[in-house]
């Protein structure tokens, strides 16, 4: 999986360390305000989220941001709440950073080997193995945190699981919280749409007053189980009708409203103490997390291939359009070829009844013919004899014109003929 940012020199990395540490240190003072007898460990920690976030981000160069916002914030309580001396809280406080730092580099390391360039929410499967990826990750930063604390004195050894797990619980609840809302924000191409704000705005509304009502402001130390499985549905709503951002959004306000809730002892969680009430409080989180997740991206695959449908689909339009046009082209073509050869026809049937007419008109003379010997008279089929020009007449309808050859002139007119008879 490939980083979304690339930072170029020396001076833009320092920047995003800057940044990154001030993130770290903000949101882990918000989250060590649920921590366990001066541990600084707690079941809510959403800087394990932009750690991950962070190197996805930016890469591993951007650890030393991390560790810095830890160490600082870490170091800061542990001074503040006279946890210990101050070789020991400086000790676990590097420590801390360098188990988070490890922690997020190894959940960094694994997603980008087993889950493709910038998909870690696209896939089902690779909501799977997120998750299982982010609790390896912080199996590795509680084990570290949870032992420097032992070996330092500050915690008993006997606390060693119960810290551990605790720890666990946050880290795991902090990545599959923050870590897909931070990277799915960034890389949101975002447009003013006046009318999915009002629709998110209604969803984050009734998340809020769902969640109190639920968690406990509205009810006077009164709880009513039953109704906590309802905070999904704004959820559900959100899924189907915004986007993976608004939806995860949703989970954070409900978080908030929960944890609220749960640490003023009110609420369907409340347990014997207030770190077990927050620990079934992150579990139920947890599983809803992983269902919005499944759900989100079961619809974000319909969507997908609704899509591709409909590319597929105006892909067959467009051509069974082209062949349309080239087949009415082509059929245009030839009619008109048609139209043609029936028009040669018929000018040819025409020019064969105009020959007909006038063969029809054409009378030729063959056989015997009886003509007299002396005056040159023809015999016709009735007996009669006719002159040669009467004959060919009305046998041939031909007209002859009368002329005098030379011989003739010159026997029957010699003193005109004379000199023009040939010899």
């Amino acid at each position: 999986m490939d980083k979304f940012f690339t930072i170029e020199n020396i001076h833009q990395r320092i920047i995003a360390i800057v940044w990154v540490a001030l993130a770290f240190f903000l949101m882990a003072r918000l989250g060590m305000l649920f921590a366990f007898e001066n541990t600084n460990v707690t079941c809510i920690w959403p800087p394990s989220g932009i750690a991950l976030a962070a190197f996805l981000l930016f890469g591993p160069k951007i650890w030393p941001g991390i560790f810095i916002g830890e160490f600082i914030a870490n170091a800061s309580l542990f001074h503040q709440n006279d946890a210990g001396g101050i070789t020991s809280v400086l000790l676990v406080s590097i420590a801390f950073g360098c188990g988070d730092s490890l922690s997020a580099f190894i959940s960094y390391y694994l997603i980008t080997r087993f889950i493709p360039s910038k998909q870690l929410m696209e896939r089902v499967k690779n909501v799977f193995v997120f998750a299982g990826i982010a609790m390896i990750g912080s199996l590795v930063g509680s084990i570290v945190g949870a032992s420097s604390l032992t070996i330092s004195g500050i915690s008993d050894v006997s606390k060693f699981g119960f810290l551990m797990g605790t720890w666990w619980i946050g880290d795991s609840t902090g990545v599959m919280v923050f870590t897909p809302f931070i990277l799915t924000l960034v890389k949101t191409d975002w447009k003013l749409n006046w009318h999915k704000i009002s629709e998110g705005v209604i969803v984050f509304v009734s998340q809020i007053v769902l969640g109190l009502f639920i968690f406990g402001m509205w009810q006077t130390g009164y709880s009513i189980n039953g109704l906590a499985a309802l905070i999904i549905l704004p959820m559900i709503w959100s899924v189907f009708r915004l986007g993976l951002v608004e939806t995860i959004f949703s989970i954070i306000l409900t978080a908030g409203v929960a944890v609220w809730g749960t640490i003023h002892g009110i609420g369907p969680f409340v347990g014997a103490s207030q770190i077990e009430s927050l620990s079934q409080l992150v579990i139920f989180i947890l599983v809803i997390v992983f269902t919005i997740y499944i759900l989100s991206i079961t619809v974000l695959d319909r969507a997908r291939i609704t899509e591709q449908f409909k590319s597929v689909n105006d892909h067959l339009e467009q051509i069974v359009e082209t062949r349309t046009s080239a087949l009415e082209h082509t059929n245009s073509e030839l009619t008109k070829e048609v139209e043609a050869r029936k028009q040669v026809e018929l000018d040819l049937e025409k020019t064969i009844e105009n020959l007909q007419s006038a063969l029809g008109n054409i009378r030729t003379l063959s056989g015997l013919i009886p003509i007299c010997a002396s005056c040159k008279k023809i015999r016709d089929d009735k007996g009669y004899w006719n002159s040669v020009e009467k004959y060919v007449h009305e046998k041939t309808s031909a007209e002859l014109t009368h002329s005098i050859c030379p011989e003739c002139m010159a026997r029957l007119y010699p003193e005109v003929g004379k000199g023009n008879t040939k010899a």
